[in-house]
This record gives C-alpha cells, sequence and structure tokens, in this order.
C-alpha cells in the first residue's frame, strides 16, 4: 500500500517530512517518533497528478480553523464540524478521519457528504467515537475517477477532556525581513510514546502550533525544533537558511497560555570540500557543509571509502590540529571550495593495569593521542567489563599516547570528572611528562600491538591529607597532568603562585600547544626553564609583562592578576554583573575580570564580603580556580 507523509497542525504533508525527522532525531529526540509518522492512505491510491507538486503548493494556504476543537465525551455522534481556510476549497472537496498516528479510519465515503460554501467546508464527525485525538484531513478528489489528488490541509480535534496547548511565534531573517518555509517541529513524551506536530511558516515569518491532549492536563512539556527550509534535505546547499536557538528543550506550556516562541533566520555560508585518498581519488565523503557566516573552521569527519575503509578526521588547511586549521571568513549565500587528503586509520593497542596488583584499575581511564602537543582523540573508556584491555584509532604518523583520567565518568551527565583521579597521569611508555614521552610510529591501515600502562597508585601529597579543604581540586591538577608537585611530595597548598608557575599552569591546561616565538623579557631568556609556558603566554595575549621590559617570573601572582590571566586565557568575555565584593568597586581596574569570575561561579571571596585583590594567591586557591573553570 502506497504510504504518505504525515498531515500536520496548520500545514498539509511535505516531501521534506521525512527529512525533518531525520534532523529531529539527530537532536537528540526518539528513534520510535519514525514509525508513529508514517501513515496510510487507505483506500485512496494517489494520481500521478498529487504525486509531488501539488503538496507544496499547500504551505500558501496553512491556516485552517476548525469548530468546534474538543467535543464533549459521547458527544460524537451526528456532530456538525466546520473546517475553514482563507480561500475557498474546491467543489470536490472530501474530508478523511486520522487517529493520532496518522493512519486513515474512514475515508470520504464513509464520512458521509460534506457542504461546500466558499472557505467553509460543513461535515458530520462519524458516530461512536472512542474519547481522543484525530484528525480531519481535507482532501482533493477526481471527480470522474475518485482517485485522491492533493491533501489541501489537515486539523486535529479531540473527543472528551482534552486541554488545547499553542505555541506561535515570528521567525525573521537578518537582512530581508520575515521567512517563509521555515519548518516548525514540537515533540513531547505521552507514557512510553513520542507525540509529534509540526507546521510551517507563513510568507511574512509567522506560526502557529496548536497540540491536543486528552486528559485535559493543566500543562505539557515540549521540546520545539526550527530546520532551515522544510522541502530540502538537511545536507542540500539549497537548505539556505539557519536558525539561532534552533533547539529549544524541556518548555512547559500552559493550557489556554499561547506561548511566544520568536527566532532569528540568517542565509547560510558553504563549505563544498573535496575529499582525496593519499593517491589523489575523490573519496564519496565529499560533501557541502552549512555554517552560519563568520570566521569558522571546518573539520571532516567519518570518512570512508565504498569498500568501508575509515580515514583520519582532518580540518580544512589538511591538518589533524585544531590550532593549526584554516580559519574561513564565510559570508551569507556564498560558497568557499577547499580540497582535504586523508589517509586511512592506524591502531595501538594495549592493556592498561594496577602496577602494583596487576589487576583492572579502579577507576575511569582515559587513554588519549597527542598530536602537537594537543590531545585530539580518546579511546574507550576503560570500565571493568573491558578488563584494561584498549584499542586507540590514530592517524599515521608518531603521535604520543597519554594514560590519564576520563574527561567524564557517565555518559548521560559529560560535567562528572574522575575526582579524584587515584593514578598518577602518565605517557607511554612509562614518561612522567610530555616532554619525555615516547612516541609511537604508526603505518597507514596498521596495528601496533604492546602499548600497555602499569598505573602507580597516586598516594598525594604529605601537605594535602584526604580531610584538606582542598584535596578534589588538588587532586584533579594531579589527574589533568597540570602539576606534580614538589620533589619532596609536598604541594605547598598555602604558598603563593609565582608567575612563572602560573605560566606553566595555564600552558598544561591549554594541552601544552606549541611555542615559536620567543617570550621577549629580559629575565626570560630563550634558555629559561619556563620560556616556552610564558613565551605561550605572551602570544596568547594573556600577559604584556611590565613597563621596563620584564616578566619577573619568580614574583608572586596577586588575586587580581590571576583573575586577568584566566579572564584573558577564556578569551575576555563580556560582563554584565558587578563583583559585589566591598573592595573590588565600578571603577576599580580589575573589576570586570574579577566579576566574571563570579559570574562563572569560579570565586565567592572571603566570608567578609571582600576579594583581597591586591594579595599574593595561593596554590590550593588556584588548583580551585582552574578546577571551577574546567568542571563548571
Amino acid at each position: 500500500m502506497t504510504r504518505a507523509p504525515v498531515p500536520t497542525v496548520g500545514s498539509p504533508p511535505t516531501p521534506g517530512q521525512a527529512a525533518s525527522l531525520g534532523r529531529l532525531l539527530i537532536y537528540g529526540l526518539v528513534a520510535a517518533l519514525v514509525l508513529s509518522l508514517l501513515p496510510a492512505l487507505s483506500g485512496f491510491p494517489l494520481s500521478p497528478a498529487g504525486a509531488q507538486g501539488d503538496l507544496s503548493l499547500q504551505a500558501q494556504d496553512s491556516s485552517l480553523t476548525i469548530d468546534p476543537e474538543v467535543l464533549p465525551s459521547g458527544s460524537s455522534q451526528g456532530a456538525e464540524m466546520t473546517l475553514t481556510r482563507e480561500s475557498p476549497w474546491p467543489a470536490s472537496t472530501g474530508v478523511l478521519l486520522d487517529d493520532e498516528d496518522g493512519i486513515t479510519l474512514l475515508d470520504a465515503g464513509q464520512m458521509g457528504p460534506t457542504t461546500v460554501v466558499g472557505n467553509e467546508l460543513t461535515f458530520s464527525i462519524p458516530e461512536n467515537l472512542p474519547d481522543g485525538v484525530y484528525q480531519i484531513r481535507a482532501a482533493d478528489f477526481d471527480p470522474a475517477t475518485g482517485l485522491y489528488l492533493r491533501d489541501l490541509g489537515s486539523v486535529r480535534f479531540a473527543v472528551g477532556a482534552a486541554s488545547s496547548f499553542v505555541i506561535r511565534g515570528q521567525v525573521t531573517d537578518t537582512s530581508d525581513g520575515g521567512v517563509t518555509g521555515i519548518c516548525v517541529d514540537a515533540s513531547w513524551e505521552r507514557g512510553d510514546q513520542w507525540r509529534f506536530v509540526q507546521t510551517e511558516t507563513s510568507t511574512d515569518g509567522t506560526y502557529e502550533l496548536r497540540i491536543l491532549e486528552p486528559g485535559a492536563p493543566a500543562s505539557l512539556d515540549v521540546s520545539v525544533v526550527f530546520f532551515g527550509d522544510c522541502d530540502e534535505d538537511r545536507f542540500s546547499a539549497d537548505d539556505r537558511f539557519l536558525i539561532e536557538d534552533s533547539l529549544a528543550r524541556d518548555l512547559t506550556l500552559a493550557a489556554g497560555e499561547p506561548l511566544v516562541l520568536d527566532r532569528t533566520a540568517t542565509k547560510a555560508a558553504f563549505v563544498d570540500v573535496t575529499v582525496l585518498d593519499p593517491g589523489g581519488a575523490e573519496l564519496p565523503c565529499s560533501r557541502v557543509f552549512r555554517r552560519f557566516p563568520g570566521e569558522q573552521t571546518v573539520q571532516v569527519r567519518g570518512c570512508e571509502d565504498a569498500a568501508g575503509v575509515e580515514y583520519t578526521d582532518v580540518y580544512v588547511g589538511n591538518t589533524r590540529n585544531p590550532e593549526e586549521a584554516e580559519v574561513l571568513d564565510l559570508r551569507e549565500g556564498e560558497t568557499v571550495s577547499r580540497t582535504v587528503t586523508v589517509a586511512p586509520w592506524g591502531f595501538v593497542t594495549g592493556l592498561v593495569s594496577d602496577a602494583s596488583t596487576g589487576a583492572t584499575p579502579d577507576a575511569c581511564v582515559g587513554v588519549y593521542e597527542r598530536v602537537d602537543g594537543v590531545r585530539t582523540f580518546s579511546s574507550l573508556r576503560l570500565f571493568p567489563e573491558a578488563q584494561g584491555a584498549f584499542e586507540l584509532r590514530v592517524a599515521p604518523g608518531d603521535p604520543t599516547i597519554e594514560f590519564a583520567a576520563c574527561e567524564f565518568t557517565d555518559f548521560t551527565d559529560m560535567t562528572r570528572f574522575e575526582e579524584p583521579f587515584p593514578y598518577r597521569a602518565q605517557f607511554f611508555d612509562g614518561a612522567s611528562t610530555l616532554a619525555d614521552a615516547q612516541p609511537v610510529p604508526v603505518s597507514s591501515g596498521a596495528t601496533v600491538p604492546g602499548i600497555d600502562a602499569a598505573l602507580v597508585a597516586d598516594d598525594g601529597f604529605v601537605d594535602v591529607p584526604g580531610d584538606h579543604p582542598f584535596v578534589t581540586e588538588i587532586g584533579w591538577l594531579v589527574g589533568e597532568g597540570i602539576t606534580t608537585g614538589f620533589a619532596d611530595g609536598t604541594f605547598r597548598p598555602t604558598v603563593a603562585v609565582t608567575r612563572q608557575a602560573a605560566a606553566a599552569f595555564l600552558y598544561r591546561l591549554a594541552g601544552e600547544p606549541p611555542v615559536t616565538s620567543e617570550a621577549g623579557f629580559a629575565d626570560v631568556p630563550s634558555g629559561h626553564p619556563f620560556h616556552d609556558e610564558i613565551a605561550w603566554l605572551v602570544a596568547e595575549g594573556i600577559t604584556t609583562g611590565f613597563p621596563d621590559d620584564t616578566f619577573r617570573p619568580t614574583q608572586p601572582v596577586t588575586r587580581q592578576a590571576a583573575a586577568a590571566f584566566l579572564y584573558r586565557f577564556d578569551g575576555e568575555p563580556a560582563v554584565g554583573g558587578a563583583a559585589g565584593f566591598a573592595d573590588v568597586p565600578s571603577g576599580h581596574p580589575f573589576h570586570d575580570e574579577i566579576a566574571w569570575m563570579v559570574d562563572r561561579g569560579i570565586t565567592t571571596g572571603f566570608p567578609d564580603d571582600t576579594f583581597r585583590p591586591a594579595n599574593a594567591v595561593t596554590r590550593q586557591a588556584v588548583a580551585a580556580f582552574l578546577y571551577r573553570y574546567e568542571t563548571q
């Protein structure tokens, strides 16, 4: 039997609705939705005239209303309803009755005669409809043959107690005013099933979604998704619009109170990427990327050839290092063409164990590849069922392999870090620092076995006992490889942080990227033990040093300077609130930096409502600042 797209509230079915479902699933909605959105056309086969083009014309006339919308329980017998639209109905219009899943229950002949007067279509509801939600679908029929030609629109109504929920708004183009053809989908959960309605913006960019829920609930939780074009595949270059804040999750609707959701649409920019294998042959994963206009980098992932061989991820600019990717200046409606070359992945395998017992580590251990000092990939997490074995997919070359705490321990809550990590982070083969790590030569398509790690328990610092108020933060600092403490086994939590140590902490937090510039300070020559860390700090614009061209590496860092370093590390975001400390008034030279730390939850200051900006910052305070910056 021929199947058709689901008619939706305020909008007829379109060829792009199946693509809309794919997009909805990509945003994390439930796969079972697909099955509920494939209604049959019952006894009305599509004629050639109604199979394609006629349906798309109905976007011009989507403002259908029905009177009444809700019928009392048990009153369906002989109830008369009127379906109204803005333009006159064809004289040959009939109606079909669908259940809530879009399955046709009664065709035009079974629904009885219809009366067409101008823009009003009147008909009678069949007898003995059980309580629930239904859909009336108006359709044009060929008077001579009785063949179904096209849908003219649809609305829902309810029998029995029900509540009506309304979402409406306008989608506005950033340059041209209202836009038409934008799809708006709403989904919500009822029991163990997901429900779905869709509409399309009218010529001025306005839309209205109506949801009927049986049982007359007072509120309903829904998620709403805006799609750039209803009638195009989501990867098509004709999908011209991208929507700001396209996904609105966990909205609470109140019965009888319309919710207004306005959105902004931007004409997309496109990056046409041709992907070649090492021999110069084009791979089938060449594609066009849709992007918001502006400066962006583009990464090609998940590439494979016709034989199923998987290829490395690569940024435009032919690099796996995001720091070296080409930054593209993308403009509305324009297409930028680029070519990248990829190679088959290589693999490293091994076993991670506890050095003292030989057993699987009692922790979530991540195995990471480092390219030019930057973490670029990780293996599957080594949960106990893996028995410590791992396989890490890496690009051909000479990567270093790192074993450290998982970046998160729960795929449903990616903010939960392993805290504290009970082992010392290490590199292959047993190195404690990136500089001492042994590279692993990996050829394209080859597997390198025996990349094992025997993790040594981290007994902590002698001056940071288990009940220390900052034990979690300091443990995280160690687990991330940001500090190893001092040679005598101490961390010295209350000692002031020096400027060179602060540079090292931030440099390691950034992933120890490559440094090619000079520090440029008289007191930081090229042979200085922290030269690269300080040179990186300068290159990133985090410090300019002092007016006498010195950095003063062993001088303590003040709390206000620590705020400035971290604020600049974050890219100097906009600051809206006040710092809120008695000793940091609005005119303070570091007010915005300190206010940003408060807003991010990085600091709460002291119990007397002071920040003490000129005081030296302690090592335990810096551990807390960095931990909060990364984890909350």
